[in-house]
């Protein structure tokens, strides 16, 4: 099943024109299902329903080209647990089998890091993203280094002072030194670092980070 790829508010969703193709059934039926069991859906949590302006500016981004009918004057877009509930209300084999495979493949997206050269800033671009959305420069960065210390079963701050200590018997001048941070100790470290990305994937797979994000 080859579907177009659809994001709104940093999350994948499904318009009711692919969930009804997917579940082999009519958007009618979906509709219909929906209007009856309206009390079983809450907005923003099972779906997003676009109009007016909202509606336009959605048509209006390139990555959404040809996903709504022009004249169409609202647009429902289900997120996964929106798809799951249709999913029951049908309760088909069919239904079953795609949300299955929408859930493991559509919605959930894997991110690859290479823990190469580029691993700080795919990271650092991620956190960045997950700290966007919350409106919080602090948290999330805290959360990551305390689940990382935890798991890792170290003191990023201990080990920080002995890189710092070992670089200036190397020669290396204060101000650079000065300059060492976290993410120098972890990229001392494979075990660490391998670590710390699993940590900052898990972090963007829960906020709906995605990959084409970058």
């Amino acid at each position: 099943m080859n579907l177009l790829k659809v994001e709104h508010k940093n999350q994948r969703v499904l318009t009711t024109e692919q969930l009804a193709l997917g579940y082999g059934a009519s958007e009618r039926n979906i509709n219909d299902n929906f209007n009856n069991h309206k009390d079983r859906f809450i907005e923003g949590k099972h779906y997003f329903l676009l109009q007016g302006n909202k509606l336009r500016c959605f048509k209006n981004y390139p990555d959404n080209i040809g996903v709504a009918c022009n004249r169409a004057p609202s647009l429902y877009l289900w997120t996964e647990r929106g798809a799951l509930r249709h999913a029951k209300i049908l309760d088909t084999d069919k239904a079953w089998e795609v949300y299955e495979m929408l859930e493991e493949t559509y919605y959930r997206e894997v991110i690859e890091i290479n823990p190469g050269a580029e691993w700080r800033k795919k990271t650092n671009l991620i956190i960045s993203k997950i700290c966007k959305g919350l409106n919080n420069y602090r948290t999330p960065k805290d959360d990551i280094y305390n689940a990382l210390e935890e798991r890792a079963k170290c003191k990023l701050k201990t080990r920080l002072n002995n890189l710092k200590v070992r670089a200036l018997s190397q020669g290396m001048h204060q101000c650079k030194v000065n300059q060492l941070n976290n993410l120098d100790v972890i990229d001392n470290d494979p075990k660490l670092k391998e670590i710390y990305i699993a940590i900052v994937k898990e972090k963007a797979i829960k906020h709906g980070i995605r990959l084409n994000d970058y």
